[in-house]
């Protein structure tokens, strides 16, 4: 008799939450993201995984969803957002470069290019706020999912 078999696979999951600015519209203001990542691939790096999650802009404000991709990097991840904000789509692209002299700064914290229409219209920081010992704890984690392919045994 022939059975279809599903492999395991071990996929890299994220869920970060990271704070900090946003430069936009004239003004400085609080700048915050939910995002959630998995690996498609069980070969990540280098190879951009699909994100989703919600941001909020200014301290009283609502969440507004957000979408792109994480690229992880041997020397760090690279960050291309689209929050869907009531004005338009903001495109926030930036990448952390780790540095052994600035060790700490350059895990924790990531610049960001703000676009939208194609054109700069500002710049945001974004940072891992909690403990650094806390962030493999809270944000990475290794799912399983079953192969889609349906390879068959006898």
């Amino acid at each position: 008799m022939t059975r279809p078999r599903f492999l395991p696979h071990p996929l890299l999951a994220l869920n970060e939450r990271l704070e900090g600015w946003i430069q936009w519209q004239g003004s400085r203001q609080f700048f915050a993201v939910d995002l959630d990542a998995c690996a498609t691939d069980t070969w990540f790096l280098d190879r951009p995984m699909p994100l989703s999650g919600y941001a909020r802009i200014g301290e009283d404000s609502e969440s507004w969803p957000v979408d792109g991709d994480l690229t992880l990097h041997i020397d760090g991840p690279e960050y291309r957002l689209r929050v869907h904000h009531e004005s338009g789509i903001l495109e926030c692209h930036g990448r952390k470069t780790y540095r052994l002299g600035a060790l700490r700064y350059t895990l924790t914290t990531c610049p960001l290019s703000v676009d939208r229409d194609g054109q700069r219209v500002g710049g945001a920081e974004l940072a891992w706020r909690a403990p650094l010992w806390r962030f493999p704890l809270d944000c990475l984690s290794l799912r399983w999912r079953s192969d889609t392919k349906n390879e068959t045994t006898s």
